[in-house]
């Protein structure tokens, strides 16, 4: 018997904004380990790893076994869903599988989802989905190994499961147990965008300004007073961030970065909450004055197209956040700032250099009536050729294949990027200190992101101090992860 009723009291996660695209050759870790005080170096850099981008019709597998069936996907509105639009006609022509993509925004999504494995009826075949979604309806999601492992239906050497960055896998195979790390159990999806979080500027401005591309949080900081300026007559802003209202965002950012730096883990794997430790306490103030006294009006509740848009019509200076927003940042038809950006590491602390990360993939439901086709088309559409088209095409950054990110085509696109800067300093990312940063948790995202939220928005608002915010924020996270038995004393 499923347990259906779970989903008739899923709290109401937290639903990250992402417009554009959402990593590493050593083994990553779900703790953070300590890394170098020095900047990585462009010599870290992978190279390329040889793989050979193979079309489907060299898989050997009966692409048509399923022809006649028609799929229903779950989407929300993101460049991978407007590739898929363009692509599937590719598809369907290759498996006689017609697929309908039904898009609606993020919670409309959730609800959907919630509903159909609620009753389940398997009106959606395939969901897009990230982690804190998959944590949630993890129980319904169908395990991949079983279609992997078939070879009428994946030629494992074409489809190279492998090729896929460690930090994806890992982030993806879980045994379904809240708290318990990832990168053991089962894969119940399959990434086709990811991210790690770094910093974009205005190269112009800084080189104008004279200001130091920052390598710390407090020359981040100065930076933003420097450069919040009347350029040519108009109001440019020193910084920008996602808002705080909601929690969950800025510590996967930025906030995550902050306290790793200095030897904090903000929660950790006993679900024990260190936001008031005093090594962090100034730096959070700081990066919430920056925010009030440096960054564009209504910042606090900036959602991430409100942060794209900033930096993209030249409202704003800098952003530490999504390395794939370059696909917007660089393309002149979207972007009053392209050929203008460079990019740098994120700031590193005392103890190293941090990074989340974020990725959308593509799950299964358990209830659908057409698991071979439906596999069929997640084994397509996660493919490295999809994937390359995707991204080199379509726009949808970052792909989560190595092969991808080092193909002539994907290349192309972004070498001049910053210069060039984009590429070294994505690489860079995920060669050293990208990597899931949350513990696994389900129901309570939500609830948590809303009450850390509210005290720093407290704070933000003059209305307590910042010690106060972070006490109050660190003993209200405690009582969730209390009463929910995640806590261990």
């Amino acid at each position: 018997m499923h347990n259906r009723s779970m989903f008739k009291s899923l709290a109401v996660l937290l639903v990250l904004g992402v417009l554009a695209g959402c990593g590493a050759p050593a083994a990553p870790t779900a703790t953070p380990k300590p890394q170098p005080t020095a900047v990585p170096q462009a010599t870290a850099v992978p190279q390329a790893t040889g793989w050979t981008i193979r079309p489907p019709a060299e898989a050997k597998i009966n692409w048509r076994q399923e022809a006649g069936k028609t799929l229903t996907i779950a989407m929300t509105p993101h460049p991978y869903t407007n590739a898929l639009d363009a692509m599937k006609s590719e598809f369907e022509e290759l498996t006689g599988i017609k697929v309908n993509i039904v898009t609606n925004p993020d919670t409309a999504t959730q609800t959907k989802i919630t509903n159909d494995l609620a009753s389940g009826t398997g009106e959606f075949d395939v969901f897009f989905s990230g982690h804190t979604w998959d944590w949630n309806y993890w129980p319904h999601f169908v395990a991949y190994e079983e279609y992997l492992n078939d070879p009428t239906l994946t030629d494992l050497e074409w489809y190279n499961l492998e090729d896929y960055y460690p930090q994806m896998l890992e982030s993806v195979t879980w045994d379904g147990v809240e708290g318990h790390k990832l990168g053991t159990g089962k894969i119940k999806n399959l990434p086709v965008t990811m991210e790690t979080y770094i910093l974009a500027y205005r190269k112009d401005l800084f080189d104008k300004y004279g200001v130091k591309v920052p390598t710390t949080w407090q020359e981040v900081f100065d930076a933003a007073e420097k450069l919040t300026v009347v350029d040519n007559g108009v109001q440019v802003y020193g910084f920008t961030s996602t808002g705080i209202a909601s929690a969950y965002r800025i510590f996967m950012t930025n906030f995550h970065n902050i306290y790793l730096g200095q030897g904090v883990n903000p929660v950790d794997e006993n679900f024990d909450s260190h936001f008031d430790d005093p090594k962090v306490v100034p730096l959070i103030k700081g990066y919430l004055d920056t925010m009030k006294n440096y960054g564009p009006p209504g910042v606090n509740t900036n959602n991430w197209n409100a942060v794209v848009s900033g930096i993209a019509t030249g409202q704003v200076a800098m952003v530490i956040d999504g390395d794939f927003a370059a696909a917007t940042y660089e393309n002149p038809e979207a972007s009053q700032v392209a050929g203008k950006m460079a990019y740098a590491p994120a700031p590193a602390g005392p103890n190293g250099r941090f990074s989340g990360t974020w990725y959308w993939g593509l799950a299964m439901n358990e209830f659908s009536k057409n698991k071979k086709a439906a596999w069929l088309f997640v084994e397509w559409a996660t493919s490295a050729h999809t994937l390359r088209e995707a991204a080199a095409v379509q726009r949808s950054f970052d792909p989560p294949r190595e092969s991808v990110m080092n193909s002539p085509e994907v290349a192309a696109l972004v070498k001049d990027w910053g210069d060039g800067s984009w590429m070294t300093t994505v690489k860079e990312a995920l060669a050293n200190y990208t990597a899931m940063r949350f513990q696994t948790q389900g129901q309570v995202t939500g609830d948590w992101s809303k009450q850390v939220g509210g005290f720093l928005t407290q704070y933000f608002e003059g209305k307590i101090t910042i010690e106060g915010a972070l006490k109050s924020a660190t003993d209200a996270s405690n009582k969730i992860y209390d009463d929910k038995g995640l806590r261990k004393p």
